[in-house]
């Protein structure tokens, strides 16, 4: 009987050990629930601080707008792997309706400073005039 119990007391150890030592859900697993605070407070506040107004590890976000919001978690660069080191694009950690409502959340507790997203007018949408914006604007940098 008593290699039976250290045998059933090993594999409960075991199935213990492996929980604890579990590496933690995805971000998106973690807000199933929708609210954007919570998923706020768990992956970026860390680093941001509780109100988005930055530590030493990472910059306020008062004043980045919604735009630069959008574009940190959609590129996938934010939630950032390491507060080190060169924040690369990747996959986006969140879902569609988890980014829209993080960068709700990061305009709530920041006073939605900065640029917004912009809205574009797809059916009066001209590609000539567009690539010309982009060519005078943006090509120097992003060619």
């Amino acid at each position: 009987m008593r290699p039976l119990a250290i045998v059933l007391f090993a594999a409960v150890w075991l199935a213990v050990s492996a929980r604890v030592n579990a590496a933690p859900p995805p971000p998106d697993a973690r807000s199933s629930g929708g609210d954007a605070h919570q998923v706020f407070l768990g992956d970026c506040a860390w680093c941001h601080g509780a109100t988005g107004r930055g530590t030493d590890k990472a910059p306020s976000l008062v004043g980045a707008g919604r735009a630069a919001t959008y574009f940190q978690l959609t590129s996938g660069r934010m939630p950032a792997a390491s507060a080190t080191g060169r924040i690369e694009r990747s996959t986006p950690a969140y879902s569609t309706a988890t980014i829209t409502a993080l960068v709700d959340e990061v305009a709530r507790l920041t006073g939605d400073g900065g640029p917004s997203l912009p809205t574009l007018d797809r059916a009066h949408a001209d590609v000539a005039d567009g690539g010309e914006v982009y060519r005078l604007n943006c090509a120097a940098c992003h060619a």
